[in-house]
C-alpha cells in the first residue's frame, strides 16, 4: 500500500526539452501505477512549445492534473503555499533548483515539514558562475538530492575540488538516480509500419533542438555532403533562433522539418538512423552524448549515432548494435551507416527488447516511490 498517493511534481515549464520529457514519463507511469499526480509549473505556458502537443492523445488519457503558478517570487511563493495547504503530501519531488528554494520557504509559511526530492539535471559548469553558486545554494535547500546522470555527479565533485568554499554550502551527499523513458508510450504512439521495400531511402532523423551544442548546423553539414543517397528528417521545437535561416537551409539540402510530434509519431519510412552529433566543448570533462533522445529511439529499435563519450551512466550499453559513436567526420558518418543499414531491422528491435530493462523509466519509479514511502 502506497503512503502518499498525492504526487506533487515540480517543473520549470513544459516547453520541449528532455527535463520535461522525463518529468511526464514519471507522471505516466505514476499515474498507471494508481498514483493522483500533480505538476506544478513555475512559469507562464507557451502555446506551440508544450510537451503535451508532443503526446496528444497520449497525454489527454491521463487523469494528470497540471497546474501553473507564476508572477513575482512572492506571489510564487503564495501560491505553492496554498498548494501544500490543500494537499496532504509530505514529500514532493522538484525538477527545477529554484522550486526547491521556492518549496522550502513555503513550507515555513505553512509550518508543516515537507521533504523535498531534488534532482540536477544539468553540467553544472555550463552555468556562468553566479548561476552556478545560486543553484548550488537552491541545491541545498533539498531533503535529498540526487543527479539523473552519472557525468553531473563526477562534474559536482571535480568543481568541489577546485572550489573547497562549495562544499561548505552544499554539505549533502549526491546521488545518482538513473532515468529512463516511459516505453508503454513510445510503443503506443508508434506510427510505423512493416514495409518491405528493399530500395527505400533510409532515413536519417536529427531530434532535438535546433542549438548550436545539440549539433543541428553538423547534422546540416552531413545531410549536404550526402545529399540524395538518404531521406533527412529533423523533429525539432517550433520555437528557436533564426527561423527563416533555419527552414530556407533545409529547403536548400531537401530535410524535413517536423514540429510538434516526436520520433514514434512521425512516418520514418522503411528505415532509420538517429544522428545526436551533441558537443559540449573542450571545457567539460564529462560530457552526456546519450540523451532521452537516443533512448527513445532504441526503444523504437532504431540505432544511434552520438559524440564518442565513456558511457558513464550507461555502461550496459557499451556493445550494444544501437550505439555507435562517431567523430563526425563525413567518411566515418559514412561508413557507421553503411555498416548499420547491412543489417537486419529485426536485429535492432531484438536488441531493443533485449535491453529495454536499461533504459526503461521503470526502475527509476520504484526509487522515487521508495523515497516517497
Amino acid at each position: 500500500m502506497n503512503n502518499q498517493k498525492k504526487i506533487l511534481l515540480f517543473l520549470d515549464n513544459l516547453r520541449v526539452g528532455g527535463i520535461q520529457r522525463l518529468a511526464l514519463d514519471e507522471a505516466y507511469c505514476l499515474s498507471s501505477r494508481g498514483y493522483e499526480v500533480e505538476i506544478i509549473l513555475l512559469e507562464k505556458v507557451r502555446e506551440l512549445d508544450d510537451m503535451r502537443e508532443i503526446d496528444a492523445d497520449f497525454f489527454n488519457k491521463h487523469r494528470i492534473k497540471v497546474t501553473t503558478v507564476t508572477g513575482s517570487n512572492y506571489q510564487k511563493i503564495k501560491g505553492i503555499a496554498l498548494i501544500l495547504k490543500r494537499s496532504s503530501a509530505t514529500k514532493v519531488i522538484s525538477h527545477s533548483s529554484k522550486g526547491i528554494a521556492l518549496l522550502r520557504i513555503s513550507s515555513f509559511l505553512i509550518f508543516r515539514e515537507i521533504e523535498i526530492l531534488g534532482y540536477i539535471h544539468q553540467l553544472i559548469t555550463l552555468s556562468d558562475n553566479i548561476q552556478r553558486l545560486k543553484r548550488i545554494v537552491f541545491f541545498s535547500l533539498a531533503s535529498e538530492l540526487r543527479a539523473s546522470s552519472k557525468q553531473f555527479v563526477l562534474e559536482l565533485e571535480m568543481l568541489f575540488e577546485k572550489r573547497q568554499y562549495l562544499k561548505l554550502i552544499l554539505r549533502k551527499k549526491i546521488k545518482f538516480d538513473r532515468m529512463g523513458v516511459f516505453v508503454e508510450r513510445i510503443i503506443a504512439q508508434d506510427n510505423q509500419s512493416p514495409i518491405n521495400v528493399a530500395n527505400q531511402k533510409t532515413s536519417l532523423i536529427f531530434m532535438s533542438r535546433v542549438a548550436i551544442w545539440k549539433g543541428f548546423g553538423r547534422y546540416l553539414s552531413i545531410a549536404r555532403e550526402l545529399r540524395g543517397e538518404f531521406n533527412y528528417i529533423a523533429i525539432t521545437s517550433r520555437f528557436h533562433n533564426d527561423v527563416f535561416e533555419v527552414e530556407q537551409a533545409c529547403s536548400e539540402i531537401g530535410v524535413q522539418l517536423m514540429y510538434g510530434t516526436n520520433v514514434a509519431r512521425a512516418n520514418r519510412g522503411y528505415r532509420s538512423i538517429h544522428l545526436y552529433p551533441a558537443d559540449y566543448g573542450n571545457k567539460i570533462n564529462f560530457p552526456q552524448n546519450l540523451g532521452l533522445n537516443v533512448l527513445e529511439s532504441m526503444a523504437l529499435g532504431i540505432p544511434s549515432l552520438i559524440s564518442h563519450e565513456e558511457l558513464w551512466s550507461w555502461p550496459e550499453l557499451e556493445k550494444s548494435k544501437l550505439i555507435w559513436m562517431t567523430d563526425w567526420s563525413v567518411p566515418d558518418v559514412k561508413a557507421k551507416i553503411d555498416e548499420i543499414v547491412k543489417m537486419p531491422n529485426s536485429a535492432f528491435l531484438e536488441e531493443a527488447k533485449a535491453l529495454e530493462h536499461v533504459f526503461s523509466i521503470e526502475e527509476h519509479i520504484e526509487r522515487i516511490i521508495e523515497f516517497l514511502e
